[in-house]
């Protein structure tokens, strides 16, 4: 399976693709700008794309004959303002969506966070749980899940 991986210099994004690559599966990474220096534990296991979730003429043919679409690229720990947080987790998501259906891409994995549940939650936490996020990230992130949820359906 080709895999397009975005947040592939992340840390999840990042151990996902190296274990994927390993597994047999072709890996095309999303970057934003050249590593430094060459000794990322994934560069000589992935096609790398230079682009951004915020600029969607980058991803213009960077989707080209990909199967699935794993989106790790987040806004996470930068001390920033709600609204850049809402760009990258929600528009920057839109954006790579819409490049996966204009690509044909059939399927797209969005790795969202446990917190938009609620912080500091006990038990098993079920997705029929209201979601309860507590800062700008956790609410970022469920606003990037609502605009995943009815394009899936619509898309198939």
């Amino acid at each position: 399976m080709r895999i397009f991986v975005s947040g592939i210099s992340g840390f999840i994004g990042g151990h996902f693709a190296a274990h994927a690559a390993r597994a047999g599966h072709e890996i095309v990474g999303l970057r934003r700008t050249p590593a430094k220096g060459e000794d990322h534990p994934v560069s000589t296991l992935t096609q790398v794309r230079y682009g951004d979730v915020l600029a969607p003429e980058t991803l213009a043919g960077a989707l080209d004959g990909v199967d699935c679409v794993c989106h790790f690229a987040a806004a996470f720990t930068e001390a920033r303002s709600e609204d850049y947080f809402q760009r990258v987790n929600v528009e920057g998501t839109a954006n790579l969506l819409a490049a996966a259906s204009a690509a044909g891409v059939k399927r797209f994995v969005l790795c969202s966070t446990a917190g938009i549940y609620g912080q500091r939650v006990s038990g098993v936490i079920e997705e029929s749980r209201p979601p309860q996020p507590w800062n700008a990230y956790e609410r970022s992130k469920l606003a990037g899940e609502e605009e995943v949820r009815p394009r899936a359906g619509a898309r198939g």
